[in-house]
């Protein structure tokens, strides 16, 4: 895995990396709290992206997925 920013910006916030990813923040129990007391940022690198397109591309994700896709911008 090559540095990037975002990997930057997760080291300064303590994160501790095992085989270039992130295993965690160095409290597990603080972590669990604030991702339900405010905003928190997450390493998603591992996941891929999808990318659809056509006539019922639309149809097809707001089946997909619990989100409202219909509902964004």
């Amino acid at each position: 895995m090559t540095e990037t920013n975002w990997q930057t910006t997760f080291q300064a916030q303590g994160a501790v990396y095992e085989g270039g990813v992130i295993k965690h923040f160095g409290d597990a129990a603080k972590e669990l709290n604030d991702t339900q007391a405010s905003n928190v940022l997450c390493d998603l690198s591992h996941t891929g992206l999808l990318a659809l397109s056509g006539e019922d591309a639309l149809a097809f994700l707001q089946g997909q997925v619990t989100n409202d896709v219909k509902a964004l911008d």
